[in-house]
């Protein structure tokens, strides 16, 4: 009981890997950080390729036509974001360890107030139904036309926002809020320069979506490395990202009854 006490400190001492402050200890440089970011990225793209083998296959028709049918599958987009999330967490918790220093540490796994996770998780929900309303104000559709069609041709409805909703945001707030941050926060770019790094690099792996949502992404990206920063703590950028995710299939699920 006493080293689980240890490994959860609350964030308020300030003993997790944060931007701030000493531990005792050095996160990976930034260029080793980069290298294992990009390994866990490489080996999660890896991970949805050999998945997509069965959905080619059993398609049939060739592999082309088969490759091509994988964009409006849904049942591949969850099977493939379960596995590269399940993947990229297990090399994440490999990689996230020094010599003096525990993983959870590395990875700011601290225990957070309530009444800071709620704050924070408000603010990401303002920031998303505000993105929201002003692309109402131009027209914009409720939610992309893709995700409609993905979630409306689901069989397993449920099994892909609990994909969306969870294994997603896990996955990438480990990496970019996770095992990118330390080492990055404490060289040359500082705090700022890392909120922006992580920020951009996450946003473009949302390449499905139009420019404006490319945009949205990247200012609620900004806010969970703030949180991240400000909190000293990766438990508060994983709520508000699993919260914005969660409302966005509740959204996706509403429209398509009520349609």
């Amino acid at each position: 009981m006493s080293e689980v006490a240890v490994q959860l400190p609350s964030a308020a001492t300030g003993s997790v890997v944060g931007t701030r402050g000493s531990t005792g200890w050095k996160p990976w440089g930034f260029w080793a950080t980069a290298g294992l970011g990009l390994a866990v990225l490489v080996a999660s793209q890896g991970l949805q390729l050999l998945v997509a083998v069965p959905f080619v296959v059993g398609a049939g028709g060739g592999v082309s036509a088969g490759a091509g049918a994988l964009a409006g599958n849904p049942e591949y987009l969850a099977a493939a974001t379960f596995a590269s999330a399940a993947g990229g967490i297990a090399l994440v918790l490999l990689f996230a360890r020094r010599k003096g220093g525990s993983r959870l540490r590395y990875l700011a796994m601290s225990l957070p107030g309530a009444k800071e996770v709620l704050l924070w998780t408000v603010a990401a929900v303002v920031v998303a139904v505000a993105a929201g309303a002003i692309g109402t104000l131009f027209g914009r559709p409720a939610a992309p036309d893709w995700w409609l069609r993905m979630y409306g041709a689901s069989t397993a409805p449920l099994v892909l926002m609990l994909a969306v909703a969870l294994a997603a945001p896990l996955f990438e707030e480990t990496l970019f809020r996770g095992l990118l941050f330390p080492g990055w926060s404490r060289s040359r770019l500082g705090a700022t320069g890392t909120i922006l790094l992580t920020t951009a690099l996450w946003s473009a792996m949302h390449l499905q979506y139009d420019v404006y949502d490319m945009g949205q992404v990247f200012v609620l990206g900004l806010l969970l490395g703030l949180a991240r920063h400000r909190s000293g703590s990766l438990v508060v950028p994983v709520a508000m990202h699993v919260t914005v995710n969660v409302a966005a299939c509740v959204q996706v699920a509403y429209l398509l009854g009520t349609s």
